[in-house]
């Protein structure tokens, strides 16, 4: 714009110098009875060109005068640094009222059977004290660790005079930020960010240790070489917790979730570690070798390794238990195999008997 003004005058101040150039020869040049032209003529003129060079500043003064107002427009449109950061802070209250009008923010949950209100629970105790698997998919690593089942809630309290863990394994996990939380039976909500770096998301060493509140604390770390999530409880503290959320990022959404799928935290579940509940069930052969039997058990879902069992397997044929069978679990896509091993056992007809409760783990 200053360029422009500047330019403009310049311009005027060249045509004005030309102008007075051309008078001042004229003047001097005229003389009376001479033939040349008189004053009032050369007056005449000089006016005449007065005017026509006024008509020409007034052109281009106007012309400045609109470029001055475009100016002045384009300053008085423009956003200032404070009006962008007002926009944006509306752009995101507006956001905000928007998420909380549809239920709020969401992020998955990377913990399973993680909803205590309807927790899957197929070992089917209400309350363990055991340093191994307490309801699905999650242990203890010391007996005085007590988990009781009620209404609504777990309780989870240490009996013991040392600080151990309830945990939950994970199967994989990448490297970043996350954010813990639990809701307990009074309505309060504790939470805290975890960082997990390379080492700890390959399941060694552990993220750092956070307070959640007294005589609890959280942490990723390491548990048989997986990433495990961990709530250190002090001894003599007892906590009653309805969920827990482990999730990415550094705020919490856990307030936002509403309850578990019980179905679908069931199959999660049952990838893990499967009981085929009361009473017994009966599968018959489906293959017959000299020092083997195969029976085929379906399963909901595929398990994550070939399994280990807990229970009573036993073979019968015409209404005989047969003995001296060892027996062998594999993974099928959607079923299990048994093998029942005898040498020259003989059979040509059999049925596998499994006992009530028999639990399948593939669990880590």
């Amino acid at each position: 714009m200053f360029d422009f003004l500047f330019s403009k005058y310049k311009k005027l101040d060249s045509q004005f110098n030309t102008l007075n150039a051309d008078v001042d020869a004229h003047k001097a040049a005229a003389a009376p009875h001479s033939g040349h032209e008189t004053p009032a003529g050369a007056q005449a003129k000089a006016n005449a060109a007065l005017n026509s060079a006024k008509a020409y500043t007034d052109q281009e003064v106007g012309e400045v005068s609109q470029a001055l107002k475009a100016h002045d427009d384009a300053l008085a449109t423009k956003e200032t640094p404070a009006g962008a950061q007002a926009k944006a802070e509306a752009a995101v209250a507006a956001h905000n009222t928007n998420v909380a009008a549809h239920g709020g923010i969401y992020r998955k949950n990377l913990l399973h059977n993680w909803d205590f209100r309807n927790p899957v629970n197929q070992r089917g105790q209400s309350s363990y004290n055991v340093a191994n698997y307490t309801i699905d998919r999650w242990r203890t690593n010391d007996a005085n660790i007590s988990v009781n089942i009620n209404s609504g809630y777990i309780t989870v309290s240490n009996n013991g005079t040392a600080e151990k863990h309830f945990l939950q394994q994970l199967e994989f996990m990448a490297p970043g930020d996350y954010t813990v939380s639990l809701l307990l039976a009074n309505g309060d909500i504790l939470s805290e960010s975890l960082n997990v770096n390379d080492l700890v998301a390959g399941g060694s060493g552990g993220s750092s240790v956070k307070n959640l509140t007294a005589g609890l604390k959280v942490q990723i770390g390491d548990f048989s070489s997986k990433p495990a999530f961990k709530l250190f409880i002090v001894p003599g503290y007892s906590f009653n917790i309805v969920a827990i959320k482990l999730e990415l990022g550094s705020v919490s959404t856990l307030a936002n979730d509403p309850p578990a799928d019980y179905g679908e935290q069931l199959a999660l579940c049952q990838r893990y570690a499967l009981v085929l509940g009361a009473g017994s069930y009966s599968f018959r052969a489906c293959k017959y070798d000299n020092g083997a039997i195969t029976f085929i058990i379906p399963t909901p879902v595929t398990m994550r390794i070939s399994p280990t069992f807990v229970g009573t397997l036993t073979v019968m044929s015409a209404g005989v238990a047969q003995t001296g069978f060892t027996f062998s679990v594999y993974r099928n896509a959607g079923s299990l195999a048994v093998v029942a091993s005898k040498p020259a056992h003989g059979l040509t007809d059999a049925w596998l008997v499994v006992s009530a409760n028999t639990l399948f783990s593939a669990d880590l």
